[in-house]
């Protein structure tokens, strides 16, 4: 699941996690631009994004296009997800 770090979760970013849930389905969280947040902000932002998506703040993952950040641990997520 996407969302911009940015802003709080939205309505619908909310309802998607809850089908997630109901669907039993697991999921990580890919905050997008995170480049753009001072790293106190960052820690904010991870924290209201878990409140209001039900989730584990371990499970929101801070990525940036710009620096590449997090990137190697998208992509073994991706690849671990698809081998098992």
């Amino acid at each position: 699941m996407l969302i911009d770090c940015r802003i709080p979760p939205t309505p619908l970013d909310i309802q998607t996690a809850q089908y997630l849930y109901a669907a039993g389905l697991s999921f990580n969280v890919l905050a997008a631009k995170s480049d753009k947040l001072s790293r106190s902000a960052l820690c904010d932002s991870r924290s209201r994004a878990a409140t209001a998506l039900g989730i584990g703040r371990d499970d929101i993952i801070h990525i940036s296009n710009v620096t590449g950040e997090n990137f190697d641990k998208v992509l073994t997520m991706m690849e671990v997800a698809l081998i098992t």
